[in-house]
């Protein structure tokens, strides 16, 4: 074979090689080299091969096409959790049922529903309720009938704010401060009442 017509050769493959190469966006089909030779038999002429012509060439021969990508791969978009309800309850660090967990969701409460949030309208309340119950949310007194952390009497107003308010100290603790807000405004002006007259 002649220089000459190597040469040709070569460019006749170089040709073909650069047809079969079908950029897609970022990525680009090869097509194997049986589909080169299926081109051939078909005779279509390798440098004035088409895209088109050249992919029915393949299919007609069976052959599947290769797809090369740039060499980088994007990862997918991390998917992110939902943001949390700024309105759910925090998570309380005390047992329920013990005082410490009274006086947390008291203080929580009041200041959520009421806007009481100063030291003082706590401290207030912290007094208050000692004097009456202790904290405890059984106190039940058998000759007024008060009964709970806020000494409603007779327990069963406490109904009003939920069915367990026997055993519940949350219902009686929301009713506890509903009752203060509407009649004093405020747990200090339920203490400064208290302490001139003994009851609220």
């Amino acid at each position: 074979m002649s220089s000459t017509a190597a040469r040709t050769t070569r460019a006749r493959r170089t040709a073909v090689i650069a047809v079969t190469m079908l950029t897609v966006g970022a990525a680009a089909v090869i097509a194997p080299t049986s589909a080169i030779v299926a081109a051939n038999a078909a005779g279509v002429a390798p440098a004035a091969a088409s895209a088109s012509s050249l992919a029915g060439a393949v299919t007609a021969a069976g052959a599947s096409a290769v797809v090369a990508t740039s060499g980088t791969t994007t990862p997918a978009p991390r998917t992110t959790p939902a943001s949390r309800s700024s309105s759910r309850t925090a998570i309380a660090p005390y047992r329920v049922g013990t005082k410490a967990y009274s006086k947390w969701f008291a203080r929580t409460y009041m200041a959520k529903r009421y806007g009481w949030k100063s030291q003082r309208q706590y401290q207030c309340l912290v007094s208050l309720w000692t004097r009456e119950s202790g904290w405890r949310h059984k106190a039940h007194n058998s000759g007024s009938g008060a009964h709970g952390i806020p000494q409603a009497m007779p327990g069963s107003k406490m109904a009003s704010a939920g069915p367990n308010w026997r055993s519940n100290p949350r219902t009686q603790i929301k009713w506890g401060l509903k009752y203060i807000n509407g009649r004093y405004g405020s747990p200090c002006g339920a203490w400064s009442h208290w302490q001139s007259r003994h009851w609220y």
